[in-house]
C-alpha cells in the first residue's frame, strides 16, 4: 500500500547486521556444546550472544586480538541474570580487549557469573549449590594491552550474582590495568561476591597490572565473600583505594588463602622484582615442586610467571632457578645440577657406601627423558642428599670432639698417665681396625670413613668417656675438668640436663679470640630446676663457675635475686643484669655485648635507673650509662667477656658424685629472665691443697658481693614485683655471714654453705 516502509534486508558481516547492527544468531554453531572462538570478531560476537544466551559456553582455539572490536563489547551477564556457562581459554592470550564502561557495575571478560541462573534454581538448597561442581572460567591471559574500566565490581570476572552457587576460576592472568569509576571492588582477577553468598574457588591465577579506584579495592580481589578458597595465586600490581595493608591482596568475610604472594601489603608473603624475573615466584607459587605445574616461565625472557605450559617449567636446584621447555634444555639442566652436586660433595666426610649411592643417583639425572622422570630422579637425589647431610653431621660432631680433645691435651701437659698416652696415640695415628680400636684410629676413620653414622656416634661417646677417664685417673688440683660434665657448654641444648627449662640458645653468633663460638642460653618467663649428677669424679673440692645473669619481672634496674647455680647443695645467686652492665665507652658489639649482632639486643641503662628508651631518657634528663645483657646472643657476648660471674663450690666424697644444677624458683611475679653460658669446673684437690683454699676464697668473695647487694636493697611498696620486701632477720643473717672471717678450708666451706 501507498506510504508503507521500505525495510532493507539484513546484511551480515562478522556476525552483525551492517544495516541495523543486529546480532546474527547463527553466525557460529556450537561444536559438542562449545562455541569455538578463533579471532576478535568471533569473541565480540560471543559476548553479545552470551549476553542473551547465558549458558553459551565458549573455548578459544587461537590467540585473540580485539583491536577494532573492543568498543562494541557486550556485558556477559548481569546481576539479576548471570552467565552460567563455562569459558576455556585453552592457554591462549587475548590482546587489546579495552572495556570502557564507566557507568556499569560488573565489568570483565565475564561481567557476572554464577552456577545457577536464579536463586535456588531447581529447588537446590544454598549448601548444595555451594557444594556442587559449579561452572568455570579457566586458562586465559589478558595481556598488557588489555584494560577494564567500570563503575565498580571489576575483574576478569566482575562479580557473582547475589545467591548461592559455585564458580571455579583457574589459570587466569590479567596483565593490564583495572579502574573503578567511583564504585568499589576493582581488582585484577575477581571483583566481588555479591551478598557474600556464592562459593568461589580460585587457583593458579595472577595480576601484574595496577588497580585504580576510590575504595574497597584489592590487587587480586575486591571482595571474596564468605565461601572462598584461593590457592597458588599472586598479584604484584599496586592498588589505589585499599581498605588497609592487611587487605591489600583481597578483602573477604571468610576465606582460605593458601600459597599466595604479593608485592605490596601485609596480607600474604611478599615477593620482589627479582623474585618475578628469576623464577623464584614461579617456584614458590608451584608449591616448590615441578612434578605438577601451575606456573611457567622462560627465565631470562619472561618478566613474570604465566599459567601457560607453553612457557618453561621452573626448577630450583643447585642453588639456582632453571627453566625447561624442551628435551635439550632438560639435558642441559640435568648436567649442571649433576656437576654442581658432585663438586659440592667432593670434600664431604660421610659413610662411603652412602656417598657411592648418592653419586649413582646423580648419574641417573642425565638418563631422564621427560620432566616426570626427571622429577623422580631429583626426588631420589634430594632424599639421599638429606641422608648424606645427616650422616656427615655425625662425622663432623666426631671430628669436632676429637679436635676439642686434642686441644685439651695440648694445653694440659700436667695430665699424665697411660690413658692420656693411648688417647694421644689414637688421635695422631692412622691404624686400621684392631682389638683396641674396632673402627681404627682417628685419622683412619676420617680418611676411609667406612663406618656407619651409628658407629661414629658411639665412637664419639667413647673418646669423650676416654678423656673423662684419663682426667679422673690423673687429675691434679687446678685442672679444668669441665669436659667431664656431659653437655657442660649446652651446645646440645637440653641434653643430659634433667628438668631443663631454658627457652633459647645461640651457638654461632659470638666468637672468642681463638675463633671458637661461645654459647649463650636464656630462659624467659619460666621457672625451673635443671641438674645432672656425674659419677666417677675424683674426691675433693670442685670450683663450679658460670657466667649467669637474672632480670626480675622484666625490670633492668631491679636487684631482686632468684635464679642461681648450685653444686652438691651449695647455692649462689646470679647477679642481676644491672650489676655488671657494660659501660657505653667500653662496649664492643659482638665482643662484650650485643647491640646489632641479632636477636634480642642488649638493654640500654640510664643514670636515673628508670628510663628504658632514648626518648624517655631525654624527657627525664638522664644519661646513658651502658648496656645490660638481654637475650641468648647478648648472654654469649657477656660470657665471652667474662661478665656476670657466679661461683659455687662442691665437695665430692668417696662416692664420686657431683650434682650441678641451675634453678630459678621465681620471684612470684611474671616475666623473669635468666641467662647463662658454659660451665667451668675446676678440680681443686683436698682440704690440704692450696687450690682448695683459693677456690673457696673466690666463692666467698662472690657470695659476699651478692650479700652486699641484698643488704643495700630497698623495698618499694609501689613496685612490689621489682622490689618486694623480705624479713629483716634474713638481712641480718647475711650481714653476719658477710662479716665472718674464715681461715681454714673447712671453715670456709662451712661459711659458703651458710650463705
Amino acid at each position: 500500500p501507498s506510504g508503507s516502509a521500505n525495510i532493507p534486508p539484513h546484511d551480515y558481516d562478522e556476525g552483525f547486521c551492517t544495516v541495523c547492527g543486529g546480532l546474527q544468531e547463527d553466525y557460529l554453531a556450537p561444536v559438542d556444546g562449545w562455541f569455538e572462538i578463533s579471532n576478535g570478531s568471533e569473541l565480540l560476537w560471543w559476548s553479545h550472544y552470551a549476553s542473551r544466551h547465558l549458558d553459551a559456553s565458549a573455548k578459544l582455539t587461537d590467540d585473540i586480538d580485539m583491536d577494532g572490536y573492543s568498543d562494541r563489547w557486550a556485558d556477559v551477564g548481569t546481576e539479576g541474570a548471570p552467565f552460567y556457562g563455562n569459558f576455556d581459554g585453552q592457554y591462549h592470550t587475548i590482546s587489546n580487549l579495552v572495556v570502557d564502561k564507566p557507568n556499569t557495575n560488573g565489568v570483565g571478560l565475564v561481567a557476572v557469573m554464577n552456577s545457577l541462573p536464579s536463586a535456588g534454581f531447581g529447588g537446590i538448597s544454598d549448601a548444595d549449590a555451594r557444594a556442587a561442581e559449579g561452572v568455570y572460567i579457566k586458562n586465559v591471559v589478558l595481556d598488557e594491552t588489555c584494560s577494564l574500566l567500570g563503575r565498580g565490581y571489576i575483574g576478569i570476572v566482575g562479580m557473582t550474582a547475589p545467591w548461592a552457587g559455585h564458580v571455579n576460576i583457574s589459570g587466569l592472568m590479567m596483565c593490564g590495568d583495572v579502574t573503578a569509576n567511583g564504585g568499589p571492588n576493582a581488582s585484577g582477577v575477581f571483583g566481588c561476591v555479591m551478598s557474600s553468598t556464592c562459593h568461589v574457588t580460585i587457583n593458579n591465577s595472577g595480576m601484574v597490572g595496577n588497580v585504580y579506584g576510590p575504595k574497597e579495592n584489592g590487587s587480586f580481589s575486591g571482595w571474596l565473600g564468605s565461601y572462598a578458597e584461593v590457592t597458588n595465586c599472586y598479584a604484584v600490581g599496586s592498588v589505589e583505594g585499599i581498605q588497609d595493608d592487611d587487605h591489600y591482596f583481597a578483602r573477604y568475610s571468610s576465606a582460605t588463602i593458601t600459597n599466595c604472594y604479593a608485592k605490596y601489603g601485609t596480607q600474604v608473603p611478599l615477593v620482589t622484582d627479582e623474585d618475578f624475573e628469576s623464577g623464584a615466584l614461579a617456584w614458590r607459587a608451584n608449591g616448590e615442586q615441578f612434578r605438577t605445574g601451575y606456573w611457567y616461565q622462560n627465565i631470562g625472557e619472561d618478566l613474570y610467571p604465566f599459567p601457560d605450559p607453553s612457557h618453561g617449567t621452573v626448577i630450583y636446584a643447585a642453588e639456582q632457578y632453571f627453566s625447561v621447555a624442551n628435551e635439550e634444555e632438560l639435558a642441559e639442566v640435568a648436567g649442571e645440577i649433576k656437576e654442581y652436586e658432585e663438586t659440592a660433595v667432593e670434600e664431604t666426610i660421610a659413610t662411603q657406601s652412602l656417598l657411592d649411592e648418592y653419586n649413582e643417583l646423580l648419574e641417573a639425572l642425565e638418563e631422564a627423558t621427560n620432566l616426570l622422570e626427571f622429577a623422580d630422579a631429583v626426588d631420589a637425589v634430594n632424599a639421599k642428599k638429606t641422608e648424606v647431610a645427616a650422616n656427615a653431621k655425625v662425622y663432623q660432631a666426631y671430628i669436632a670432639k676429637c679436635e676439642e680433645i686434642r686441644v685439651y691435651l695440648e694445653t694440659h701437659a700436667d695430665l699424665e698417665g697411660t690413658l692420656r698416652e693411648s688417647l694421644e696415640y689414637y688421635l695422631s695415628e692412622s691404624d686400621e681396625p684392631n682389638e683396641d680400636n674396632p673402627l681404627g684410629t682417628y685419622k683412619y676413620i676420617i680418611e676411609e670413613h667406612t663406618a656407619t653414622a651409628e658407629e661414629i656416634a658411639a665412637e664419639t661417646k667413647r673418646v669423650e668417656e676416654w678423656l673423662a677417664a684419663a682426667i679422673a685417673a690423673d687429675v691434679k688440683p687446678g685442672a679444668d675438668v669441665s669436659s667431664m660434665i656431659p653437655n657442660y657448654d649446652f651446645t646440645k641444648q637440653k641434653e643430659n640436663w634433667t628438668g631443663a627449662w631454658s627457652t633459647g640458645y645461640t651457638f654461632d653468633r659470638i666468637q672468642n679470640e681463638n675463633g671458637q663460638y661461645v654459647t649463650g642460653v636464656e630462659a624467659w618467663n619460666v621457672t625451673g630446676d635443671q641438674y645432672q649428677t656425674v659419677e666417677g669424679m675424683k674426691p675433693g673440692y670442685y670450683l663450679v663457675g658460670i657466667n649467669g645473669a637474672f632480670r626480675p619481672s622484666n625490670n633492668r634496674y631491679s636487684t631482686n635475686y632468684a635464679a642461681g647455680i648450685y653444686a652438691n647443695g651449695i647455692f649462689n645467686y646470679f647477679p642481676t643484669v644491672i650489676e655488671d652492665y657494660i659501660p657505653a665507652d667500653e662496649a664492643e658489639d659482638g665482643v662484650n655485648c650485643n647491640l646489632n649482632v641479632g636477636g634480642a639486643l642488649d638493654l640500654a641503662v640510664y643514670d636515673d635507673y628508670f628510663s628504658t628508651s632514648e626518648d624517655q631518657a631525654a624527657d627525664n634528663g638522664a644519661n646513658l650509662m651502658g648496656y645490660a645483657v638481654h637475650g641468648e646472643t647478648g648472654m654469649a657476648a657477656a660470657a665471652n667477656a667474662n661478665r656476670y660471674q657466679a661461683y659455687t663450690i662442691a665437695y665430692v666424697g668417696e662416692d664420686g658424685k657431683l650434682t650441678i644444677g641451675i634453678k630459678n624458683p621465681g620471684t612470684k611475679y611474671s616475666n623473669d629472665w635468666t641467662g647463662w653460658g658454659a660451665l667451668k669446673v675446676t678440680y681443686c684437690g683436698e682440704a690440704d691443697n692450696e687450690k682448695a683454699s683459693e677456690a673457696l676464697d673466690v666463692v666467698l668473695e662472690n657470695m659476699k658481693a651478692r650479700a652486699k647487694t641484698i643488704s643495700e636493697y630497698e623495698y618499694d611498696p609501689d613496685n612490689a614485683p621489682s622490689a618486694p620486701n623480705f624479713p629483716a632477720a634474713l638481712k641480718e643473717a647475711l650481714a653476719e655471714a658477710a662479716a665472718t672471717t674464715a681461715e681454714t678450708v673447712e671453715a670456709k666451706a662451712a661459711l659458703a654453705a651458710k650463705f
